[in-house]
């Protein structure tokens, strides 16, 4: 059958199962920018992105937080936004945060990205005309639609976004871009909305709002 998904235009968004991977060694790192890290084999594809946190690296202690990282090769991670301060001496791990899978049959995200919230500044004896600052930032109401698909397990009410609307769970998420270096937005987010639609002679769709709770990191 033929798709509208836009993962065939390269878009995907990724939903985490929320379980951290076993941490691996960091034996090396280099003080670019940004940041490589030489690694025991860390199991992301070559070409892939992650989220992961890096951890009691000694000297290179910029490598140190939580990235998106790219794999260069089997055994090396690009650390996206990272910036190389000082040399590697010695120590640190590397764990992925989460095992993501694609939200299956995605046909249209709306409104992702953050928003600032304005303080009103206004001198009551200036020029009239009024003053605002930007404050807090915070992450925009995410809309997503999607064909559902019932038995899959990004949809169903066992593991999928179903579930974690009526669990009130918090998630983390990839947003990845089309390119070669695979840009992508990681966020955490709560499911608030998941609406069914049975058109006659249609397919099955659903409409799934996100709210996205704290910081959402950019990479480029």
């Amino acid at each position: 059958m033929t798709t509208q998904a836009i993962r065939a235009y390269g878009v995907q968004l990724r939903l985490g199962d929320g379980v951290p991977l076993t941490a691996v060694a960091v034996t090396g790192g280099t003080t670019a920018t940004p940041i490589v890290l030489t690694t025991a084999a860390h199991g992301i594809a070559t070409g892939e992105v992650s989220s992961v946190t890096v951890a009691g690296v000694n000297g290179l202690v910029g490598a140190n937080g939580t990235w998106i990282a790219q794999a260069t090769d089997a055994t090396h991670l690009q650390l996206r936004g990272s910036v190389g301060t000082g040399a590697y001496t010695s120590g640190g791990t590397v764990q992925r945060t989460d095992t993501y899978t694609v939200i299956a049959e995605v046909t249209d995200i709306q409104d992702a990205g953050i928003m600032a919230t304005l303080v009103e500044t206004t001198a009551h004896d200036g020029n009239g005309y009024a003053s605002r600052i930007p404050t807090f930032l915070s992450g925009n109401t995410m809309r997503l639609a999607c064909n559902w698909v019932p038995a899959h397990p990004t949809h169903d009410r066992l593991t999928g976004l179903t579930f974690l609307l009526g669990a009130r769970i918090t998630r983390h998420y990839l947003l990845v871009w089309p390119g070669a270096n695979r840009p992508s937005w990681y966020m955490s987010a709560w499911v608030t909305q998941d609406r069914k639609a049975a058109p006659v002679a249609g397919a099955l769709t659903s409409a799934v709002n996100f709210e996205i709770d704290g910081k959402v990191t950019f990479s480029p």
